[in-house]
């Protein structure tokens, strides 16, 4: 049975190993603890002791949120943890104005059933290297 929590009590960053494995870098040991850590919300969802999936947001409570990640274990997916989780969320963060997120394609069909829909977006990130280390300074 799975259960879920907004708790980071007793999760350690050996037990989020393989979330973020979709990143064009590997990040370091306890960067998604610090990314819920940092998060307005977040929910986990846990059988036992695994860390199943986990959802995180960013909000202002009045005019957006920013759902920055929502991952599920894949032996665990289409097993209705993900929409559990967005739901949950949802439901946590309250009536604000909107909700946005970033997916890849292949997602797409998940957020329409849930009611989102699509819509462009701008971005800007760190450049890393190959090892995932931030680029040297520039010298001027």
């Amino acid at each position: 049975m799975i259960s879920y929590t907004d708790s980071l009590q007793g999760i350690t960053p050996f037990q989020l190993r393989g979330f973020l494995a979709h990143w064009d870098f590997v990040p370091p040991e306890g960067t998604l603890l610090e990314i819920l850590r940092g998060s307005s919300h977040f929910i986990v969802a846990r059988q036992d002791s695994e860390i199943v999936g986990y959802i995180a947001v960013l909000c202002d409570h009045v005019s957006c949120a920013y759902i920055s990640h929502l991952e599920v274990r894949a032996q665990h997916r289409n097993n209705g943890v993900g929409k559990e989780l967005v739901q949950r969320l949802l439901s946590r963060i309250g009536d604000v104005h909107g909700i946005y997120l970033g997916c890849a394609p292949s997602v797409e069909p998940f957020y329409e059933k849930l009611g989102f829909t699509k819509a462009t977006g701008m971005k800007r990130r760190k450049q890393r290297s190959s090892d995932g280390a931030e680029p040297a300074a520039k010298e001027r």
